[in-house]
């Protein structure tokens, strides 16, 4: 990492190449984050609901899965937000801004999945798993963000390939686990819920993760912070887009332009892309 001018190495452009082990740590912690949401899905909870109530299975399950992604489209770009926001300060030790959030999400979701496990109520079934889509929807985001705060551009897309192969990887390797190792339900929650303390804890253990400094916290309020324009701004200008469009445009985005712009997607501009005079048109 190298930090701009005026800027802290949490937010500065990053320019060394992250290394092997890295890598894989993150496809690691993807894997067993995807593990989390497909596994349920895919195999247990369509059994549990079967066991519980098997006269009203395909309705009871669909409200509980709709419940689940009404948390994760809430809990997602919620906790991106806070992470972005966080700077925490034991005594005299500062944490990262994604590492606490990845760490306490993975160990929070599952406990859900050990809880979820032990449900013999639908209610119990859609609590329990509405706790999880919030705990893994959070720890996907810092791990999503992980990859622009530390990757140079350069490197990103081949990392960003990597990354995306659990997405699939972890529905089949979820699915064995539960159905050819331990087939009993209770005991499938339990195997999720190891796998992803074993694959996703040593990403947030073991990889650096710089402090924000309290003075670099934005002061947007949140919700405002997140606001896309019904009009149909785009998310990152094109070339010689203005400096405006870059800190306003789009005003969920958080942009630094003294060395580079960086939106809440991980998208990096250049800041060739922010010289031009501010009283330009944003490109359409």
């Amino acid at each position: 990492m190298t930090a701009g001018v005026g800027l802290p190495t949490a937010l500065a452009e990053p320019t060394v190449p992250v290394r092997r082990s890295w890598i894989a740590l993150v496809f690691s912690a993807n894997l067993g984050v995807w593990m989390a949401f497909f596994t349920p899905i895919q195999v247990l909870l369509p059994n549990q609901v079967e066991l519980i109530d098997p006269a009203n299975k395909e309705a009871m399950f669909g409200w509980v899965t709709a419940l689940g992604a009404l948390a994760a489209v809430i809990a997602n770009p919620l906790a991106g937000a806070l992470s972005d926001r966080t700077s925490l300060r034991i005594g005299e030790r500062a944490y990262g801004r994604r590492h606490v959030w990845t760490l306490s999400s993975a160990l929070l979701g599952a406990a859900s999945l050990a809880v979820l496990g032990q449900q013999r109520t639908i209610v119990g079934v859609a609590v329990c798993w509405v706790a999880a889509q919030v705990c893994f929807n959070a720890a996907l985001a810092t791990l999503t963000a992980a990859i622009p705060d530390r990757v140079p551009v350069a490197q990103r897309g081949g990392v960003s390939g990597w990354v995306g192969i659990p997405q699939s990887l972890g529905l089949v390797v979820g699915a064995v686990l539960v159905t050819a190792i331990f087939t009993e339900n209770k005991a499938g929650y339990y195997a999720v819920a190891v796998a992803v303390l074993i694959l996703a804890l040593p990403f947030a253990l073991f990889t650096p993760d710089d402090p924000l400094p309290p003075a670099h916290r934005t002061r947007e309020p949140l919700l405002s912070g997140m606001w896309i324009s019904p009009g149909g701004t785009r998310t990152s200008p094109g070339p010689g887009a203005p400096a405006s469009w870059c800190r306003s445009a789009t005003r969920w985005a958080r942009s630094t332009c003294s060395t580079s712009c960086r939106t809440g997607w991980g998208t990096t501009i250049p800041r060739a892309a922010c010289s031009s005079s501010s009283s330009s048109t944003p490109p359409a």
